[in-house]
């Protein structure tokens, strides 16, 4: 499952031609399969705004294959994953521009703004999350501050984010 140019794709595990998902003006990406397969997790602006949206793989009518998760009118969303039973996403969303993403928990069928998990400290940055097997951890990458041409290295840390007690290791 990929990205390419707005659209999202998948081709099969031996190889092969790639299949087209989604098609049109509306620019996807970012694809997660759910945990089962039946469901692409993406980010899309095809509300008008960039919103985390989940396709139905299994629904045959086209109006009802896409639902949209989120509902933000400026923020961005840069990277997300299923929690292992996938009854909930985490998501790293930030403010327009160059915002500062904080990690957000987002129940799966209900949608929504989602919970906040991390925030702070304030100035940080938190991209990438990825669930542990059993749920319980987090791991996700932190930097102090946005973008910066002339960055010190190293830029990004790995954290983890503990569900069960709120506590993020790593700093």
């Amino acid at each position: 499952l990929f990205d390419l140019l707005g659209d999202l794709y998948t081709v099969p595990m031996s190889g092969g031609a790639a299949t087209r998902v989604t098609e049109g003006i509306e620019w996807d990406s970012m694809p997660r399969y759910s945990p089962d397969g039946t469901e692409i997790l993406f980010v899309s602006d095809r509300s008008g705004t960039e919103n985390l949206w989940i396709l139905d793989l299994e629904e045959t009518d086209e109006d009802e294959r896409f639902r949209k998760l989120s509902d933000s009118k400026r923020d961005n969303f840069n990277s997300h994953d299923w929690t292992p039973d996938g009854e909930y996403v985490v998501a790293s969303k930030g403010g327009s521009g160059f915002g500062l993403e904080k990690l957000i928990l987002i129940h799966a069928e209900q949608g929504g703004d989602g919970l906040p998990l991390t925030s702070e400290p304030r100035a940080a940055r938190h991209l990438g999350p990825a669930v542990s097997p059993d749920g319980r951890w987090v791991w996700f990458a932190q930097r102090t501050g946005s973008w910066n041409y002339n960055a010190i290295l190293p830029e990004y840390q790995l954290a983890v984010y503990d569900r069960e007690t709120g506590e993020i290791s790593g700093r």
